[in-house]
């Protein structure tokens, strides 16, 4: 079974958990402890290493309603500027930690981001500045 299964599905129009994420519904999945940046990223068996790498495949792949689930411990900056869902799969109880330093930093300009299962640390700056972000299960 892959540490992307079983993953709890939020439901944010009935405000409670509705069931399993199902691994057919990601788009990509990244794992920074087994994952590879020359993986293709789109199945469970190969993971990419970096979100990075999600959005450096161009507009065509970043767009409103990608769905990303993630497991590790990541160190990168995160400009989020389209509507996207990152879940959380594992790393530190149930979620992805995102693991700051000086300068580094979390923040989407955009609405309708979706976060769900993270945990930051030591980040400098996290700011959700679209005008309506989703926060579920976690702890920033």
């Amino acid at each position: 079974m892959s540490k992307f299964n079983n993953i709890r599905k939020f439901s944010y129009e009935t405000g409670s958990y509705s069931g399993y994420w199902d691994t057919a519904d990601v788009d990509y999945f990244v794992d920074s402890e087994e994952g590879s940046d020359l993986n293709d990223g789109d199945t469970p068996d190969k993971p990419f290493k970096t979100l990075s790498k999600v959005k450096s495949l161009g507009a065509e792949i970043w767009e409103n309603g990608l769905v990303i689930m993630c497991w590790g411990q990541f160190t990168e900056n995160l400009d989020i500027n389209k509507a996207v869902k990152i879940i959380g799969a594992g790393g530190y109880n149930g979620r992805a930690v995102f693991q700051g330093a000086a300068g580094n930093y979390i923040k989407t300009s955009v609405a309708n981001v979706d976060i769900q299962n993270i945990v930051t640390q030591n980040y400098s700056n996290t700011a959700f500045l679209g005008t309506t972000s989703y926060l579920n299960n976690c702890i920033l």
